[in-house]
Parts: C-alpha cells; structure tokens; sequence
C-alpha cells in the first residue's frame, strides 16, 4: 500500500525554508573582513599557515589542483578598478615565467564592480588554469583566485562562478 501525502502551502513553504537554512549552512563567513559566500559544496577549507590572510578551499579532487582562495589586502593607496587591476595583472606575470594573459574584463558581481582575469601559467612543473575575481572596496581589495590543472579548468570553473554569486558584505 503506498501511502499519498498532501503538501499544504505552508508545509511546502516550511520544507523550501528548511532545505534553504541547510543550503546556507556551507557558508563561510570572514567578520573580519566585513563579508561572507557559499563554497562549493563537499571542498574543503584548509589552513595555510605561510599566509595569515589567505583562505583556502580544495576541490573533492585534489589530483585536479582545483582550489579557491581569498586573501584581503589593505590599499596603500586609493586607486580605481582599472589601475589596481593592471598593478594585479603585472603581478601574475613577475610571478610566473611563462604567465599567459587569456582574457580581462570588468563584470559586476552583485552591485559591485570587480575585475575579472583569466590565464595559464606553469606552477611545480605543471600546466594551470586561473580565474582571478578582485573587487576593491573602502582601503581594501578582495582578490578571490580559482586554480586548477590546465586540463580540469571547466570542470570546476562554475562552482568558483557559483561561490562568486553567492558574495554578501556583512557591512
């Protein structure tokens, strides 16, 4: 015998509120640095201790190289979007020998402009995809990095995609 329920508006509103606290419990929030996301679910935080302010997250996979990180940094000066985000770029390429620009433009992440950086280098040997989100705002920029093997870029790209949608600022 199969038993049948029925779902009043309220008991659906009440279970679409439930699974929504349950969704939002993966999210990350930095007080300190005045915001919080949603990491991609099932990638786990890990403490770099050679970088105080850098936060990290690796994918399920870690043979893919795919992580997430942030890292908040003071402005030694105030700049607009446009010059941060050429000093940022130059920065990759003394960074890396063979840094190679794929794409740069301005987007909007919810009512923030930021500026969004696309490129390949070669990190221990090995062939990396990034995407690199930076939104500057007060005397701060926040610089949100997507890495990964070259060959497993797309597979994870959209949960970094994901993770940026879900940015809130706390104040």
């Amino acid at each position: 015998m199969i038993k049948r329920y029925r779902w009043s508006k309220m008991g659906v509103i009440a279970a679409v509120m439930a699974l929504s606290v349950a969704a939002m419990a993966g999210e990350h929030t930095d007080k300190k640095a005045g915001f919080a996301f949603t990491p991609p679910k099932q990638w786990k935080r890990l403490n770099v201790q050679e970088y105080e302010n850098l936060v990290f997250f690796m994918a399920p996979n870690p043979k893919t190289g795919a992580n997430i990180n942030y890292i908040v940094e003071p402005l030694a000066k105030k700049m607009n979007l446009n010059t941060y985000s050429q000093s940022a770029m130059k920065g990759l390429e003394q960074m890396f020998e063979d840094y190679k620009r794929i794409s740069y433009r301005e987007v909007t992440i919810g009512s923030m402009k930021a500026g969004e950086h696309v490129y390949t280098a070669t990190s221990n040997g090995m062939k990396m995809k990034g995407k690199q989100i930076w939104f500057l705002r007060g005397n701060r920029s926040y610089i949100f990095t997507f890495t990964s093997l070259a060959n497993s870029y797309n597979q994870y790209v959209g949960d970094f995609d994901r993770s940026l949608r879900s940015v809130r600022w706390l104040k």
